[in-house]
């Protein structure tokens, strides 16, 4: 593939296939962590806005000056740690003892 893209392919394929072995793994041996469902929505809605900032920047700014490599990864090299610190902080407030609804707002809607 022309200028490392196979690079971008295979770090995608790697973490596409991670996080749907994870999902798979928690619907056939579900986890007792009462918070499970909170971090997998958390992961799944994470992972979608990078994915769309991927593609955007990927698609939409030109940036004559960054390997293309780059262009596609930018977003990922940058929301990964991100996402994993910002999930490790909640879950050092649940092990404290806090609820999920003391910490964020939680609205089901039914109509």
């Amino acid at each position: 593939m022309p200028n490392g893209m196979g690079v971008v392919a295979a770090v995608f394929g790697a973490l596409g296939t991670g996080l749907s072995y994870q999902s798979i793994h928690g619907f056939l041996k579900p986890s007792p962590d009462p918070q499970k469902w909170f971090f997998d929505h958390m992961l799944g809605m994470l992972t979608a806005y990078i994915a769309a900032v991927s593609a955007f920047s990927a698609v939409n700014l030109n940036y004559d000056w960054l390997p293309p490599v780059i262009q596609w990864l930018w977003p990922t090299i940058i929301g990964v740690p991100l996402t994993t610190r910002w999930m490790n902080s909640y879950r050092k407030k649940f092990s404290k003892g806090k609820k999920v609804k003391e910490l964020v707002e939680v609205r089901i809607e039914n109509d």
